[in-house]
């Protein structure tokens, strides 16, 4: 799975060269997914060190970060289908 996220992300970084458009895409960086999903389950987050480095601050600090990022996705496809609706 992971793979197949590396390979779509290199493409899009392909395509926006085709196209001449300035880099935007960044490539996924997964170090924090072993802990995520270890916490998702319910790991207790003292227990997330065997998973990884980050301080359990900069851990709640990513997962945040990552909402932010999800809400402001979720905003702007209800703004687009908003705008398909209105006859577009």
């Amino acid at each position: 799975r992971q793979l197949d996220i590396e390979r779509t992300v290199r493409r899009l970084i392909q395509r926006e060269a085709e196209y001449g458009l300035p880099g935007s895409i960044k490539a996924p960086v997964f170090f924090l997914s072993a802990a995520v999903r270890a916490w998702a389950e319910g790991m207790p987050m003292d227990e997330l060190e065997r998973f990884t480095s980050v301080t359990p601050g900069d851990f709640v600090r990513a997962l945040r970060l990552a909402v932010q990022l999800m809400r402001q996705v979720r905003q702007v496809l209800a703004n687009l289908d908003a705008g398909d609706a209105g006859g577009g």
